[in-house]
């Protein structure tokens, strides 16, 4: 892929972006002058950009959005939502032409037409005039190429071939072609001309003209001779884009860079220092051994650390969707944004959009209610959605919450009761949390669920199984009345840096240490029943006590009057759960399951350890339930 391109499709969707972000709250604040000439000088560069390569649609649907914004700024129009729609109709055209010339690496047969709706809702003065402009073919024979590396913008190529009796009408056609407006190349050919048939009487010529002003401009200037006239389009050269993976790059701050290549000299020295290393000298060996496992660490987390990007994206597409999701349905719903400038892996902001997008279009479809019913029950008409996301630990928590009717337990556990997912006795001794827990099961996601639980639950389970591919949780808390919103946990990248290693049986398994808070030894007698559970105090604080051969469905291990007990704490919840052996600790490496297994419960991915095997990482909270 040409170097120049490869740039523009890195830049180009980051203009996109803040010129969607200016243009949303441009709508909210329509007076703030700040954000209106932010969103022109990015849809202005944006344009400047297109213009150096093939893609004419692209580049008249945004000079036409430019002019829409120019016009605002100039006073001669005002910021409406309609406006504001229209041009962000463009930028949504421009980010799937993107994506196109990323993947095919040339506009789709389509563009044209997009391109020519978009400009008769901008231009609606003279939307026919601009559409056909935009409609005009492509030129790209030995004229156009020859004069392609001069221009600096899309021009209109013309080809004039007078009539042989023109001199008998009384044309001049070396006047009509020289009236012409802008003229940036002009040539004139003879090409019937033969010597044995010449006539001087009759025309022969052929008149080539590239001019720079606007279509409709050069067609008045040929109006009276449109039947002898061709006109296409010509645009600056430049190469042909190759299908390529453009949209795979990542922007890293230079400082990261420096960073890392730093590590790497000091690893080199280290890497140098063991050829000192005489056989006998173990302390020296030792010490190599130490330096060399502190850089390997620190270098394993500067790469890490490349991979980080900003969550501002996908919280900048989803305030583009709940606006136009608010829209449709009628909701007047302010959209608020908070943390968007927290940092995490690339995989995880990748694939976070579209759960979060169905968390979104459930809260607004289904969470807030309309305004008349908000106003009756002492809210404000205009209900507010907060998408947030702040760091704990080595986790994000993305949330979103709407202040919407919310979710009544009752009426969850008796849904559940009536599609045969839970019996009348157990309905009845639900807690509130576990009554959310119901909206992702399966079963919920039906059509006739929506007037029973106003679809609070709709796809609620597809929610969660995306989560759970990212290595992430993801969990509901509700108050009818006052709204619900739902918690994603994530990793903040897509390493688990500490892994407890424990034994099960013949099995060995790994655990997140971050999920495991201590772990203690205690003897069996002091294990209570509890019905059909068991429980122990610990610190003078009772708490449940698990199995972990139980929840894996594993032979039990032999009796012995010494238990080793892991503490699980999960949100402040602490659960004992016994394994055989606690084999030690280990750095290592999370890769998600994929293919049959990524839906796997309980586990959150796979690591290798030092001897090669794979070891399987067990999500401790899930196990519990």
């Amino acid at each position: 892929m040409d170097e120049l391109l490869a740039q523009f499709l890195i830049e180009a969707p980051e203009l996109s972006a803040q010129a969607s972000e200016d243009l949303l709250a441009l709508e909210q604040t329509p007076d703030d002058a700040m954000r209106l000439d932010s969103a022109f000088r990015a849809v202005h560069t944006l344009k400047g950009s297109v213009g150096l390569f093939d893609f004419g649609p692209m580049h008249a649907a945004l000079h036409a959005a430019e002019d829409s914004l120019d016009a605002v700024r100039g006073g001669k129009a005002e910021v409406t939502k309609a406006r504001i729609g229209d041009l962000l109709a463009v930028l949504d055209a421009v980010d799937g032409w993107l994506a196109e010339i990323a993947r095919d690496g040339a506009l789709g047969e389509e563009a044209e037409a997009i391109s020519a709706g978009l400009l008769a809702r901008l231009t609606q003065a003279a939307p026919a005039a601009r559409a056909a402009a935009t409609a005009l073919p492509l030129r790209t024979d030995a004229f156009a190429s020859q004069h392609a590396g001069k221009l600096s913008g899309e021009a209109i190529a013309v080809r004039y071939t007078p009539s042989s009796e023109a001199y008998f009408s009384g044309d001049d056609p070396l006047a009509i072609a020289l009236a012409a407006p802008e003229i940036l190349a002009f040539e004139v050919a003879a090409p019937g001309a033969v010597a044995e048939d010449y006539d001087p009487f009759r025309c022969a010529l052929v008149f080539d003209l590239i001019c720079a002003a606007p279509v409709e401009a050069v067609r008045t200037a040929f109006r009276l001779v449109a039947d002898q006239v061709e006109m296409s389009r010509i645009t600056p050269e430049a190469p042909r884009a190759e299908p390529a993976q453009a949209a795979r790059g990542l922007r890293i701050d230079a400082g990261r860079i420096d960073a890392l290549a730093n590590l790497v000299d000091e690893l080199v020295v280290a890497k140098n220092g063991l050829s000192a290393v005489t056989a006998g000298d173990v302390a020296s060996l030792i010490s190599a051994q130490d330096q060399i496992a502190r850089l390997t660490s620190a270098l394993h987390g500067a790469v890490t650390r490349l991979r980080l990007t900003p969550l501002a994206p996908v919280f900048r597409r989803l305030q583009r969707a709940a606006r136009d999701i608010a829209g449709g349905l009628g909701r007047d719903v302010q959209i608020r944004i908070e943390g968007q400038d927290i940092e995490v892996d690339k995989a995880v902001v990748e694939g976070l959009y579209e759960p979060l997008l169905h968390v979104v279009r459930n809260a607004l479809d289904h969470g807030v209610e309309p305004a008349e019913d908000r106003l009756a029950a002492g809210k404000p008409g205009r209900a507010t959605l907060t998408l947030s996301a702040r760091a704990m630990g080595d986790r994000v928590l993305v949330e979103a919450a709407d202040d919407g009717r919310g979710v009544d337990p009752a009426r969850v556990a008796m849904a559940a009761m009536r599609r045969g997912l839970i019996t009348e006795a157990q309905g009845g001794a639900l807690t509130p949390a576990e009554a959310l827990e119901l909206l992702f099961q399966p079963g919920f996601s039906t059509a006739g669920q929506v007037s029973d639980l106003s679809g609070r639950g709709v796809g609620m389970d597809a929610v969660r199984t995306a989560v759970e591919r990212l290595g992430g949780r993801a969990t509901l808390a509700s108050t009818p009345g006052q709204g619900t919103t739902a918690i994603l946990s994530l990793p903040l990248t897509m390493v688990i840096s500490q892994i407890l290693i424990v034994a099960c049986g013949s099995e060995t398994f790994g655990a997140p240490l971050r999920s495991v808070g201590e772990t203690a030894r205690i003897h069996r007698r002091d294990v209570t029943p509890v019905r059909h559970r068991h429980a122990f105090v610990w610190r003078e604080e009772t708490l449940p006590l698990l199995w972990l051969s139980s929840l894996l469905r594993l032979p039990a291990s032999e009796t012995t009057d010494e238990l080793t007990v892991l503490i699980v704490n999960d949100g402040g919840r602490k659960t004992g759960m016994v394994v055989d052996a606690v084999m030690g600790r280990m750095e290592g490496v999370l890769r998600p399951l994929s293919g049959l297994l990524a839906a796997a419960p309980g586990v959150v991915g796979t690591t290798l350890m030092g001897d090669g095997r794979v070891l399987m990482v067990l999500d401790l909270p899930e196990l519990i339930g």
